[in-house]
């Protein structure tokens, strides 16, 4: 009798619909979308012939384009050499271009340029990066990222390094 009722009452009584628009169980993407802009950190490491190297760099970007971000980098390196350690800033401008590489997974490449600043003076600053954005929510992604700088400013002009970061996107 209970099963007989309860058939009727969906026959009579259509199914609540879903509201229009995104669902709120499937977070809207806002990585990569024109006109919205960027900030985060990243944490990282680098290796030169004689130079092991941390950093530390904040940023803050704007997509001006879909899928092209500009990005203004500022960080500061903690160098181990052969002539002891040493602080190195980098003040850099990148564009970047980010590929969607599935769902929640963006490629980026970026090739940014800007001035390096150690105890040795100041020069040119050119790194090149290469590395993937991992949406965490809505408006959060992880940035693992391989990088080259090459500095004027130092005797160990180029190193290879690995970085992870987090940035907030709205």
């Amino acid at each position: 009798m209970t099963l007989l009722v309860l058939l009727h009452a969906l026959a009579v009584e259509p199914l609540a619909q879903p509201p229009p628009g995104p669902s709120p169980l499937v977070p809207v993407r806002v990585h990569g979308v024109v006109g919205n802009r960027e900030v985060g950190a990243e944490i990282g490491v680098g290796r030169a012939e004689a130079l092991t190297q941390t950093e530390a760099t904040v940023h803050v970007g704007w997509f001006f384009a879909h899928e092209f971000e500009m990005s203004f980098f500022g960080g500061v390196q903690f160098a181990n050499g052969a002539g002891g350690p040493t602080v190195d800033f980098t003040l850099l401008a990148e564009p970047s271009v980010h590929l969607p590489l599935g769902r929640d997974v963006d490629g980026f490449a970026g090739l940014g340029g800007g001035l390096g600043f150690s105890k040795d003076g100041v020069g040119v600053a050119i790194e090149q990066r290469v590395g993937a954005d991992i949406v965490l929510g809505p408006a959060a992604t992880l940035t693992p990222a391989l990088a080259v700088l090459y500095a004027t400013n130092r005797p160990q002009t180029a190193s290879l390094g690995a970085t992870v970061g987090y940035a907030i996107t709205w």
